[in-house]
């Protein structure tokens, strides 16, 4: 049965991996050990997640997170790993409360292992925040932000365009929190900080501008979002001119 499975798995790929996955118990995934196991049943994961079947994404990441629990101990990296990954699916799936269940649960064991300062925080910190946004929990999603802005700004510099992007999410999740405000102001300093990220005539600085349009419309200030707009795309004529 085993030499079978073995064979089956070997003929095919993508997706259609990704389905025999599922349809099988973690142990049986195929015949090889629990290492290789989880590398197929993660392989078939991210296949499934790139031509945007999440559902199957989802059910595949828990068959990787079955063998991670029961032949990884948490000091195996793979274990975070499966559960970050597994989060992000589970996001996409919009099933926002196991999110955000997951990604806390992998990202605590990812700090228990490498420490508050590894730098792969600045990445997942984010996705986090933006579970909690989904979740309206805006004042966790807030305090992870100004973190990894700090963080960022320290690592990469207060203009690298990580950082940048950074405020950019803030300020949208401030505006999603009825801080409009507070939203406005933050993002009218990013649609410049994005000149100095990158240079001028930047299609992201463009993209910004739209955004930060988008938002005064929101609130009704419609003069100054047409002047937005319209710097957004002066931008975007320029940009497509130096290319």
């Amino acid at each position: 049965m085993e030499r079978l499975l073995s064979l089956a798995v070997r003929s095919i790929s993508g997706v259609a991996l990704a389905a025999l996955l599922v349809a099988l118990p973690a142990g049986l995934a195929t015949s090889q050990d629990a290492g290789e196991r989880w590398g197929a049943a993660m392989l078939a994961a991210r296949q499934a997640y790139g031509v945007a079947q999440v559902e199957l994404a989802v059910q595949n990441y828990a068959v990787a997170l079955e063998i991670a629990e029961a032949n990884f101990g948490e000091d195996d990296p793979r274990l975070y790993s499966t559960m970050i990954n597994a989060a992000t699916a589970l996001r996409a799936a919009r099933r926002s409360e196991e999110a955000a269940a997951m990604m806390e649960r992998g990202i605590e064991i990812e700090i228990a292992l490498n420490g508050e300062d590894d730098p792969n925080l600045m990445v997942q910190l984010p996705v986090l925040a933006g579970i909690y946004k989904d979740l309206k929990r805006y004042d966790e999603a807030e305090e992870i932000y100004h973190r990894v802005i700090a963080l960022q700004s320290t690592a990469l510099g207060e203009m690298h365009p990580r950082t940048v992007t950074l405020r950019e999410y803030l300020a949208t999740m401030l505006h999603d929190a009825g801080r409009a405000e507070e939203a406005l102001e933050l993002f009218a300093e990013v649609v410049l900080q994005w000149e100095l990220a990158l240079g001028p005539n930047h299609l992201r600085q463009s993209i910004s501008y739209n955004g930060y349009a988008l938002m005064l419309e929101k609130e009704g200030r419609m003069d100054e979002a047409g002047a937005a707009h319209r710097r957004a795309l002066e931008i975007s004529i320029a940009a497509e001119a130096l290319r």
